[in-house]
């Protein structure tokens, strides 16, 4: 329906009796107006444009096809806005679905003024269903910027809000937000609570898909936790699952992270072979290109493994064209700061890997990411490289206070032990011992794989 429609407006163009002005805006020629307007009933013809777009928006929303909605979502944004203003249900859901798509491309700042609109229409007639599904799109909005603390309060009502619809299914799946906002913030013993209580619903549900999905997220702690052999043997139960169900967009996701596992036992090859290739081949079979991009940054990582920078290059360089040509800026960022230190540490290239990780930085400054506190320590690693140490010392500093807000606690104690580091290149031994303890505080609390290694730092600190 959309492709006539848009084929009949191209037409309309061609005749000039559609013209585009500034801001996308489109001016109708005065005679096709009053042509239209004396067959049409506007209100009845707004109506069900604003259905169309609603029910469009929602299908490639849910299919995860974010690229072609935005081919039309200067479109999508103006009947939004003028839907808005009626405040009836139809603007609250276009609301919903705009903030939704935004969501998706990494514009999570105006994705949250849309999602607030919405949330306010459910709000005032008491639909609690609603509010928990929009409480769960502006957690996420919340979560994708950083300000993790934030989305977890959002989380929290949306689970209060389930509990009292009694409705197994949201309450499921704000359990599973919770578990996904706690892993965030290096809680994954927390998360994992949240993902087996979600668990318990699902096997009373029968429900086969989440019982695979949270089994995959239960690993993925484990894998947090540096457990990568618990968090392999959870991957393969939620694999077996999620086969048997024929979901193949699961098996995609669920063998990418297989791949990142044996990648992190070190073996790189198996995980290329093995699981990242399939995981590749079936997230374009799909057409998932949310899979794809990560897919072919996971293939970039193992490569770099393996020490073959040529492969690992170019994986990085397919996923971040795809990145921006979908408009995906967190996995623009997201390969930026890999493909930074690929040229960091396979080709000794600091220039191109400072350039890269400033480019990062830039996205994630100006859509106000938590990505801005690993922009910041990547950067601090490539003057650690240098020999800056000074310079070092000033991005850690940065990068600190940011990872604090963002609640990671992972990174943070990351932060402080490299921190530690630069002080003590610094010859600042005193400040450098404070700053690997409270490293080696943090990792511990965290039982993080990284408190072996700072451990190490502090012991030939004191040598």
């Amino acid at each position: 329906m959309l492709q006539k429609a848009s084929s009949a407006l191209e037409r309309l163009k061609d005749l000039g009796l559609l013209q585009e002005q500034a801001g996308n805006a489109l001016f109708l020629h005065r005679l096709l107006a009053v042509f239209v307007q004396s067959e049409l009933d506007v209100a009845e013809a707004q109506t069900a444009v604003e259905e169309t777009l609603w029910r469009e928006a929602k299908r490639l929303n849910r299919a995860g096809r974010s690229a072609e909605l935005l081919v039309w979502q200067a479109h999508l944004r103006e009947v939004t806005d003028m839907a808005q203003k009626q405040e009836n249900e139809r603007g609250a859901r276009l609301c919903y679905e705009l903030g939704y798509h935004l969501n998706e491309i990494g514009d999570s700042d105006r994705a949250r003024s849309y999602l607030e609109q919405a949330l306010n229409f459910y709000n005032k007639i008491k639909d609690n269903a609603s509010r928990v599904d929009i409480l769960k799109a502006l957690g996420n909005a919340y979560r994708y910027n950083g300000m993790v603390n934030d989305a977890i309060s959002c989380y929290e009502e949306a689970l209060s809000n389930a509990t009292g619809t009694g409705d197994s299914n949201r309450l499921l799946t704000c359990l599973n937000h919770l578990g996904l906002a706690r892993r965030d913030i290096g809680q994954p013993e927390q998360a994992i609570k949240h993902f087996k209580d979600a668990q318990s619903i699902a096997k009373d549900l029968k429900d086969e898909y989440h019982q695979g999905i949270l089994l995959s997220e239960i690993g993925l702690c484990h894998f947090d936790l540096g457990k990568i052999e618990q968090a392999i043997e959870e991957y393969n139960k939620a694999l077996n699952i999620i086969r048997k169900i024929d979901d193949r967009e699961g098996e995609a996701e669920i063998l990418g992270r297989l791949g990142k596992a044996y990648r992190n036992l070190g073996e790189p090859k198996k995980a290329i072979e093995q699981y990242l290739h399939p995981a590749l081949e079936i997230s374009k079979e799909i057409r998932n290109g949310h899979l794809e991009r990560l897919h072919l940054r996971y293939l970039g990582n193992a490569y770099c493994a393996l020490g073959n920078e040529e492969e690992a290059l170019e994986y990085y360089e397919q996923a971040l064209k795809m990145c921006r040509e979908s408009g995906a800026k967190r996995g623009e960022c997201a390969v930026l700061l890999d493909l930074g230190t690929a040229y960091r540490e396979l080709k000794d290239d600091v220039p191109t890997a400072i350039e890269k990780h400033e480019e990062a930085l830039f996205i994630a400054k100006d859509r106000r990411r938590r990505t801005e506190g690993a922009a910041w320590g990547e950067l601090g690693l490539d003057y650690l490289k240098k020999g800056d140490w000074d310079y070092a010392r000033v991005c850690f500093e940065t990068a600190l206070p940011i990872t604090e807000r963002a609640g990671d606690l992972l990174r943070k104690g990351v932060q402080w032990g490299n921190l530690g580091r630069a002080y003590r290149q610094l010859g600042q031994q005193e400040q450098a011992k404070k700053c690997l303890q409270k490293s080696l505080e943090i990792l511990m609390e965290i039982k993080s794989v990284y408190t072996k290694e700072v451990r190490s730092w502090l012991e030939e600190l004191a040598s």
